[in-house]
């Protein structure tokens, strides 16, 4: 009786084929690159319907400058920053 040569399913699973993944910090609102020197970042203006008016003053005497979309470059790519 010969012995049947197996590979063990350990073997052949899909994360031994891929390549390392790449860690990115997580971020659900991806923002178009900002001009040499600068960053975009969200600033929360409502919660559950509720202006937040405390969070928008805190962040501009923080220096936080507010930008409208025709202010960003390639913001047509980001359907996010569309007024609805």
């Amino acid at each position: 009786m010969e012995k049947e040569n197996k590979t063990s399913r350990a073997n052949d699973t899909r994360s031994k084929s891929e390549r390392p993944k790449v860690w990115v910090p997580p971020s659900s609102l991806d923002a178009p690159p900002a001009p040499e020197g600068f960053r975009y970042r969200w600033i929360r203006a409502e919660s559950v319907g509720f202006q937040d008016t405390k969070n928008i003053t805190g962040r501009l005497r923080e220096g936080y400058e507010l930008v409208i979309a025709e202010e960003v470059v390639n913001a047509d790519d980001y359907p996010i920053l569309e007024e609805k």
